[in-house]
């Protein structure tokens, strides 16, 4: 098994117990996410149910502790757009984005600050 001691606090392990590692808080910034991935199936921190591989962003402000079934792949940028600059997307699976679209393996779409 494993688990998280959430500190502040002091954990004295048990000789039965090994530390695996010391896990450190992700600063987010203003238009900042973070790039998690599921390390076996779990429910992440808004309740929904991930699969052992599956991505997804989790975006806020302030010190993000992944749970032991997370881990970190990255820190993301937010893109500014106006109306000279769109981004171009393509879908590495499919799935439903943030606005309700289905979106299939491979479709591409354009994405403008009046989407955004």
């Amino acid at each position: 098994d494993e688990w998280l001691f959430y500190g502040p606090g002091t954990y004295m392990p048990r000789v039965e117990v090994q530390v695996a590692e010391v896990v450190r808080a992700t600063i987010l910034r203003p238009h900042q996410g973070i790039r998690l991935r599921a390390r076996q199936q779990c429910t992440d921190r808004c309740g929904t149910k991930r699969r052992a591989g599956e991505e997804w962003i989790w975006t806020g402000v302030g010190a993000y502790l992944p749970d032991v079934d997370e881990e970190i792949v990255m820190v993301v940028d937010a893109y500014m757009l106006d109306e000279k600059h769109a981004l171009h997307l393509v879908a590495k699976r499919s799935y439903t984005d943030q606005f309700g679209k289905a979106r299939k393996a491979g479709e591409e779409w354009l994405v403008t600050n009046k989407e955004a």
